[in-house]
């Protein structure tokens, strides 16, 4: 007589993140990245070169998001890796435009990262929507309205350019999330403590 074949059970699915939990966390991501400006700054005014922080800063945060890469391939850490020194890369110039020019031109300048989003997507062969061309319109409007009249700290033209650059770079990042990240799993959620 053949065995009876084994019950299956099902895989218990990771918990859902509840909404609050999830406001607060992008309340913290909102005030880490809104200050990067503002501290890059204050470590010039202590001393601190604004690019020696950079180092630490990755540092760190690799250590802390270590015990979450289990389970992921070798080939996507390898795709994850490339995207995060795109994300370096926009921030070094993100630091060296602080050191020519104000947190608050050199943070304007950042949101030129959609326009480069487009512009490499077209380059791709992805044709941007209507709607997308009339946002990218209205930002670069925007930002000629307010960097386009620079304070005497903001007429530094290197800054600009390495403001401009952190912004292609970024917009490069997130465009190389999009295509080379595609599938990668979520970070498991750390276990819950109990």
């Amino acid at each position: 007589m053949p065995e009876a074949a084994p019950a299956l059970t099902p895989t218990a699915a990771p918990a859902p993140i509840p909404a609050r939990a999830g406001v607060l966390l992008a309340l913290l991501a909102a005030l880490g990245f809104s200050s990067l400006g503002i501290l890059g700054k204050l470590s010039v005014q202590v001393g601190l070169p604004p690019l020696s922080a950079l180092p630490w800063r990755f540092g760190l945060v690799a250590l802390l998001l270590l015990p979450w890469s289990r389970g992921v391939s070798w080939a996507m850490r390898g795709r994850m890796l490339g995207v995060g020194l795109l994300y370096c890369l926009a921030t070094h110039a993100y630091f060296l435009a602080l050191t020519r020019i104000s947190a608050g031109a050199t943070s304007l300048l950042l949101y030129l990262a959609p326009a480069f989003v487009l512009l490499y997507s077209a380059l791709w062969g992805r044709r941007p929507t209507r709607p997308q061309q009339g946002a990218l319109l209205l930002t670069l409007c925007g930002l000629l309205l307010v960097v386009g009249l620079p304070g005497g700290q903001d007429k530094n033209v290197l800054g600009l350019g390495f403001g401009v650059l952190a912004a292609a770079l970024y917009g490069g990042y997130l465009l190389a999330s999009e295509r080379w990240l595609t599938g990668a799993p979520p970070s498991p959620a750390p276990p819950p403590c109990r």
